[in-house]
């Protein structure tokens, strides 16, 4: 189940990468779909992630039509539509708790924005606020899997001290924001809670699979009620802004593993190529639907540090 909303396309800026053409190669989808049109966050539904010193920032960036930092625009339009796209998280979040699975294909997106601050073409972060409105209602241990090219920084932050989340993110390592290193894994009652697994540029299917299930097999110990998926298709081997190679069938094959769990909402962040982010959200529709063939392909990746670091916390 899709839920999106058109006016996205009030949030954009042509000359940024961030703009409303991520989404032109999605139609054929959106026909075939049953869609569902979110409505906007509460305010008091953002403050339980956000401060409120934040939203009214984004407010007044947003009517100035300014620049939050050098990466993150604002038009007229973009608070209400970064309440909207919030609003879509949690929509998807509440598909999959009723039907298995929900894919909000939403933006701006949300992974880098910071409890007090924008960054990274992000102004709020959808899942964390998704997890927040998960949490209220009864839920007592979700798994965010983030597999954006670039490191969940903004999400980890807002989960860093708590063990109802837990945190993992596959990204790549050098590259924005800079932070994700192995050795970040929480503080307080959320120390374990956070596990970072920074994989380097050309990261091929192969390697990045293998990292896959070493989260999978971390999430599936924490018995989580709902998994979310900060979707990022800025992994594939074609994106402008990400450095690594996943295929199609590395996207299918992610989509048919997440299938142990019971309950999967998947929320859109990067992914910068119009027809590699609609081929990416299609080939993890097929997965996750049990369409694709199983794929294993050779190699893997050199996660020795990670294990020993988890072994701290999980059966890693």
């Amino acid at each position: 189940m899709i839920v999106y909303f058109r006016e996205h396309e009030l949030h954009s800026m042509s000359s940024h990468p961030e703009n409303a053409r991520r989404f032109e190669r999605l139609g054929t989808l959106l026909q075939r779909e049953e869609v569902h049109t979110p409505e906007p966050v509460s305010e008091e539904l953002v403050l339980r992630v956000h401060t409120r010193r934040h939203i009214e920032n984004l407010r007044a960036l947003s009517e100035a039509e300014a620049w939050a930092d050098a990466d993150t625009y604002l038009t007229k339009h973009s608070f209400t539509t970064a309440l909207l796209a919030a609003g879509g998280a949690v929509l998807a979040a509440e598909l999959a708790t009723k039907h298995g699975c929900g894919f909000a294909l939403v933006r701006p997106p949300g992974h880098h924005a910071m409890p007090e601050r924008a960054m990274g073409f992000c102004l709020l972060n959808n899942v964390a606020i998704a997890c927040r409105q998960m949490l209220a209602r009864g839920m007592k241990r979700l798994v965010v899997l983030d597999v954006d090219v670039h490191h969940g920084n903004g999400t980890q932050e807002v989960f860093y001290t708590s063990p109802e989340v837990l945190f993992i993110s596959l990204h790549q390592h050098p590259l924005y924001p800079g932070t994700g290193m192995v050795e970040e894994t929480g503080e307080g009652e959320g120390e374990g809670y956070t596990v970072n697994i920074p994989l380097p540029p050309g990261t091929e299917d192969a390697e990045y699979l293998e990292a896959f299930e070493l989260a999978l097999d971390v999430a599936e110990q924490h018995s989580p009620e709902l998994v979310l998926v900060s979707a990022g298709y800025d992994t594939a081997v074609d994106d402008p802004l990400g450095g690594f190679m996943l295929t199609q069938r590395c996207y299918a094959e992610m989509g048919r593993r997440l299938r142990r769990f019971s309950k999967v909402a998947f929320c859109l962040e990067g992914g910068y190529s119009s027809s590699a982010l609609a081929a990416g959200v299609e080939s993890t529709l097929h997965g996750i639907r049990g369409l694709s063939e199983e794929y294993e392909p050779a190699g893997g990746a050199r996660l020795e540090e990670v294990r020993r670091i988890l072994r701290r916390y999980w059966n890693a």
